[in-house]
């Protein structure tokens, strides 16, 4: 992602992913990651999240 010179918020955004983590996370909804698996040809078998929010897919070639 490419951020305009100066720009504060950036700045911030940045400093922040460096403190915590050393990229960002991918964000797909759920929904949508079963249905590429669909289109795909495969069989979602478990879809749910954990107690700390983490999604598990499980998809298997039927």
């Amino acid at each position: 992602m490419t951020r305009a010179a100066g720009d504060t918020s950036a700045h911030h955004y940045d400093r922040l992913l460096a403190e915590r983590h050393s990229y960002p996370k991918l964000r797909l909804a759920s929904s949508w990651l079963v249905a590429q698996c669909r289109t795909a040809g495969l069989e979602a078998r478990h879809d749910a999240a954990d107690s700390t929010g983490m999604r598990v897919l499980h998809a298997v070639k039927p």
